[in-house]
């Protein structure tokens, strides 16, 4: 967003770019499905993810799954190529600024050179990957560094995102009512709006860590429902409200919530139709293979999972 900003003194421009990052993505999940598998994954594949509803309004909003999602998976696909080591460098480039819009990034990377062992890829092509990868991420710790003061390489959120489960009464989902930042809470910081943001960061993820030592068993419990139930439960984060149903502050207020309660989850069950019908295929191909799991051709159904 910065870097859009700087070009074109907006930031709207991004949305533009974003329609062609997602339709890179289509490309590349097609390339990927038939690399790894089959045409008929590769074409399953790239119709799911087109009739998901949040892939397309992910398109049109300024959050940066679209931008992680395309720079990681450009940066894998570059780095699949064994013809010459230009690709592999820049794959390295687009893992880095992956890196620097979500380090989960380094997920992706520990896959890919797992592949690159599985595959017997000769030393010059890690140090095509590595080279430029590291320079870039220690230029930029660099440039932040002379600007504001701290090196850091990543727009991190993890304190941020850490703090949704690890306070008393947490869930594992995001709780929008904000109750941990309040004063005398774990995520409390005087004159927070005047913090830079590694710092607060930092702090939370301190702090976070701190907490789950002294409570690993609510930690664990909120992470396992987190993981399972509440981000399973319906996809819909891109799809702005489209009645007044889609809004869960009007729907609190209505004069009969308990009924728009009910409407609004039916509408977020529609709009994830596609979603579960992808994770019931999952599952039961996971099922019907279940014997090549734990071999390499388990490994590759891991790894398109990783770059999520």
């Amino acid at each position: 967003l910065a870097f859009i900003y700087c070009l074109f003194g907006s930031y709207k421009p991004i949305l533009i770019f974003k329609v062609f990052f997602n339709l890179a993505i289509i490309g590349e999940l097609y390339y990927l499905g038939k690399h790894f598998f089959n045409s008929t994954v590769a074409y399953t594949s790239t119709i799911l993810y087109c009739l998901m509803p949040v892939n397309m309004f992910a398109s049109i909003c300024y959050y940066n799954e679209i931008d992680y999602l395309f720079c990681a998976l450009t940066g894998f696909a570059l780095c699949l190529s064994r013809k010459n080591i230009i690709p592999i460098f820049l794959g390295g480039l687009f893992m880095a600024y992956a890196h620097l819009i979500r380090p989960i990034e380094v997920v992706l990377v520990a896959c890919l050179m797992i592949y690159f062992l599985l595959r017997k890829y000769n030393y010059k092509y890690y140090l095509a990957f590595f080279v430029p990868y590291i320079i870039a991420l220690i230029g930029f710790g660099l440039y932040c560094k002379s600007l504001t003061g701290y090196f850091y390489t990543s727009s991190s959120v993890t304190g941020h995102n850490l703090l949704f489960m690890v306070y008393d009464g947490a869930g594992g989902g995001q709780d929008h009512n904000d109750v941990q930042y309040a004063a005398g809470k774990i995520g409390y910081i005087k004159n927070l709006d005047h913090t830079h943001f590694a710092v607060k960061d930092s702090t939370w993820k301190a702090r976070g860590i701190n907490w789950i030592k002294k409570h690993p068993t609510h930690y664990l419990s909120s992470y396992i429902r987190g993981a399972t139930v509440i981000m399973f439960r319906n996809d819909s984060w891109s799809i702005p409200p489209l009645s007044k149903y889609d809004d869960i502050k009007n729907v609190m207020q209505m004069p009969n919530p308990h009924k728009a309660h009910l409407i609004l989850y039916v509408r977020q069950f529609m709009y994830s139709l596609v979603f579960y019908l992808t994770v019931l295929m999952f599952l039961i191909s996971i099922c019907l293979n279940r014997r090549s799991v734990l071999t390499e051709k388990g490994f590759f159904v891991f790894i398109p999972i990783a770059t999520i």
